[in-house]
């Protein structure tokens, strides 16, 4: 089950080998495990090859990849920490630390030699194409904008042939062989039932993602509405771990793109008009530092604050934490000048 989990984490990865706390989160609830037993398991695919794989910041990834190359080092470490954006400062790093020149020109050209996130160098071994497992097509019709094509490639349509039941029914056939013979029909007819039940349940879902989400289809990720798989399971009947494992590495080609099924789902914040989308909280977030001025970058607090103004009431943690899924170090790092 470990390995099952660990291979989950690895396929909820970002391009660029970082784990989201809402991946981690979403992969305790299928398994219907505790978060700091993911955690154990994440942190120990940090430790294979490549290191830092799943790490869940730069600072995690850069400081797990230092202890590796360059063993433990409590002053390389506090400047990861603290002081990445001042390394060119000597001056001020030796102030601080209070070290000698030539330790801290060690440890800055050993945290130059470190890769810039977890799959850096490994992109481009082998480029694979993702084959859709649904297709989602616009159309002209305001009533049903969206007509659904389900891939049929890999779930094949078999038959009974009839000469099962002849040779059943069939009376120089011993009864130990109509016996065998009677349960090899009832499983070929099991096998069969499922494959159906699996299309079945494929395309209930893929109806209700593309009816719950229309305008994400329509205009892009910062329309993406909040839905989780508690809320999908209420609409269509199925357990959220049968909707899990549905959307399990399934594909769909969209008007927008090839999309991971799990790319629909998304976590609920609070605004005083009704819920949003986590994602779309990260949107807003990146939106306002990408504007932001690059002499006086917003804090978690200017930005917990500017939302506020639009009605969005999320805690300064809750922003740290997505700022950090979003791979954006935090204010300090970011002032360029001044």
């Amino acid at each position: 089950k470990e390995k099952e989990i660990a291979l989950d984490i690895i396929d909820n990865l970002d391009e660029k080998g970082y784990a989201s706390q809402d991946s981690l989160n979403e992969i305790a609830s299928k398994y219907n495990i505790d978060i700091e037993t993911v955690e154990k398991i994440r942190k120990k695919l940090m430790k294979l090859e490549p290191t830092g794989l799943g790490a869940k910041s730069l600072t995690e990834f850069l400081i797990t990849e230092y202890r590796e190359k360059f063993g433990r080092d409590s002053i390389a470490e506090q400047i990861i920490q603290e002081d990445l954006n001042k390394i060119k400062d000597k001056e001020y790093l030796l102030k601080k630390y209070q070290i000698d020149e030539e330790a801290l020109e060690e440890i800055i050209s050993n945290i130059k030699a470190l890769r810039p996130y977890p799959l850096y160098g490994y992109e481009d071994f082998e480029t694979h194409y993702v084959e859709p497992d649904i297709f989602i097509y616009e159309t002209n019709d305001k009533d049903h904008p969206f007509e659904i094509v389900i891939n049929e490639q890999d779930l094949p349509k078999l038959n009974l042939t009839n000469q099962y039941k002849k040779i059943l029914n069939r009376k120089d056939i011993n009864e130990e062989t109509k016996k065998f013979l009677y349960e090899k029909l009832q499983k070929a007819i099991g096998l069969i039932r499922g494959i159906e039940q699996r299309r079945e349940n494929l395309r209930k879902l893929v109806e209700t993602l593309v009816d719950q989400q229309k305008d994400f289809l329509l205009y892009g990720k910062e329309h993406l509405k909040p839905l989780t798989l508690k809320d999908v399971s209420q609409k269509i009947g199925l357990h959220e771990s049968t909707i899990s494992r549905i959307v399990s590495n399934k594909f769909a080609q969209t008007p927008i793109g090839v999309l991971p099924l799990k790319a629909f789902f998304s976590n609920k914040v609070s605004k005083e008009s009704g819920n949003i989308s986590s994602d779309h909280v990260k949107y807003l977030i990146q939106n306002l530092i990408e504007n932001e001025d690059p002499k006086k970058p917003l804090s978690d607090n200017d930005i917990v604050n500017l939302l506020k103004k639009e009605g969005i009431h999320v805690a300064r943690r809750t922003v740290t934490k997505y700022r950090e899924e979003l791979n954006i170090p935090d204010s300090r790092k970011r002032k360029k000048g001044g």
